[in-house]
């Protein structure tokens, strides 16, 4: 299924856990992977590269992941239930 969503068959790729999409993800685009949280009354999203303490101050960090994490939670304006 992940295959098919990389060649552009799907527009998005549910999965029942946080870790069965978010390994396929991370191998697919590790900088540009986002999981949204559906069911939440609040709009979630992380991105696939996680918080990188570990380069957190050296100025290096690419924020493309959280830039996409916005997109779709500004999109839903505030309607997830």
């Amino acid at each position: 299924m992940f295959i098919a969503a990389r060649r552009g068959d799907f527009d998005a790729v549910v999965s029942m856990y946080h870790d069965q999409g978010q390994i396929a993800m991370k191998l697919m685009g590790f900088e540009r992977g986002v999981t949204l949280h559906g069911g939440l009354p609040v709009p979630v999203a992380t991105s696939a590269s996680g918080s990188a303490y570990d380069i957190a101050g050296r100025g290096i960090a690419n924020d493309r992941g959280n830039a996409g994490g916005v997109r779709p939670v500004r999109a839903d304006g505030g309607r997830t239930r």
